[in-house]
């Protein structure tokens, strides 16, 4: 028998199947990059809520929009919103904001799906009541029976409840009307209301325009109302990668205002439209670094959304640990 004709026609049969599988290989991976270059890049919705704030920072300098084009992510600008946009957020129409930890108690007891990846200390300083000048109030005690503008379940609201928790006044002994911030200011500049508790940028306007001066300021009555950023359930799971450069951008904004308040006071006069003199009142202090969420906030966040179950703001306290993503371990 001759075994070398019928060994040939098989390897030649077995080089062939071998071209067959190395062209379908190649052609795959040719198929892989070619879909790689022409798929639509990850999208990151960022719904940024009305006001001078670190967001508007990292937007405006180009952090944002650089550290998470690193990351292979578009940025995508919602709003501005009046308020934290939780429908949007549900809707799947924003997939990052921002908040304080007492308006998303609210939202947690109402089956809101986010999760909170980083945070800013109160603005100790910023926060406070206002009264008039002329009005006779030169202490907590001397509220009673006054008429209080702040508004629901927010910052405001908070710094109230505190203010009088540590005076040892009901908030019965008071009269404290609900406005949108932006009302509750008109209504104090517009002498229909005694006080206003409120936070930096509407404060500075009760100085500045209604003859405020402040009483008392949260670092007075102990404010642990702290700014939070949350993330869209599923997109905090599908895409970390993406919050991590988010926060590393607000991170970086933070700090350059810390360390040049001026050049983010020029920032301000441009985009709030204010005046050389009012513009460096809403700086951010320094004090206000963005940090990375850990079970450490854990009793700062319950502690504020207790305080709102006393005075009975909120139904039942919320459970926030189920709410914590920390970035470092994340995948």
């Amino acid at each position: 028998m001759n075994h070398r004709s019928n060994t040939l026609p098989s390897l030649r049969r077995l080089a062939f199947g071998l071209r067959r599988v190395l062209a379908g290989g190649a052609l795959l991976v040719l198929a892989g990059v070619s879909a790689a270059q022409g798929a639509k890049p990850v999208e990151l919705q960022y719904g940024v809520i009305r006001g001078l704030t670190t967001s508007n920072l990292a937007k405006e300098n180009g952090s944002l929009e650089r550290r998470l084009a690193e990351a292979g992510t578009a940025l995508v600008w919602r709003g501005p919103y009046s308020g934290t946009p939780f429908e949007a957020l549900s809707a799947g129409q924003v997939d990052v904001t921002f908040t304080t930890s007492t308006n998303a108690s609210p939202a947690i007891l109402g089956n809101a799906k986010f999760r909170i990846f980083a945070y800013q200390a109160p603005d100790l300083d910023g926060e406070g009541i206002w009264v008039k000048k002329d009005s006779g109030i030169k202490a907590l005690a001397d509220l009673k029976g006054r008429k209080i503008a702040t508004d629901k379940g927010g910052s405001g609201h908070h710094v109230l409840l505190k203010a009088l928790d540590k005076a040892g006044i009901s908030p019965k002994d008071v009269k404290i009307s609900h406005f949108d911030p932006a009302d509750a200011l008109a209504a104090f500049n517009g002498g229909q209301v005694d006080a206003l508790a409120s936070w930096r940028t509407f404060g500075a306007s009760a100085e500045a325009k209604g003859n405020g001066v402040k009483l008392v300021s949260g670092r007075d009555v102990g404010s642990e109302n702290l700014l939070i950023y949350i993330a869209r359930e599923q997109f905090a799971a599908e895409h970390p990668e993406a919050l991590k450069a988010v926060f590393e951008a607000l991170r970086e904004s933070a700090a350059q205002s810390a360390k040049d308040p001026a050049a983010t006071a020029v920032l301000w006069q441009k985009l709030g439209n204010l005046d050389a003199q009012t513009a460096p009142i809403f700086v951010p202090p320094a004090s206000r670094e963005v940090l990375p969420v850990t079970p450490a906030i854990l009793p700062t966040l319950q502690s504020a959304a207790k305080l709102f179950v006393k005075y009975r703001v909120i139904p039942r306290e919320p459970d926030f640990k189920p709410f914590i993503l920390d970035l470092d371990k994340a995948p």
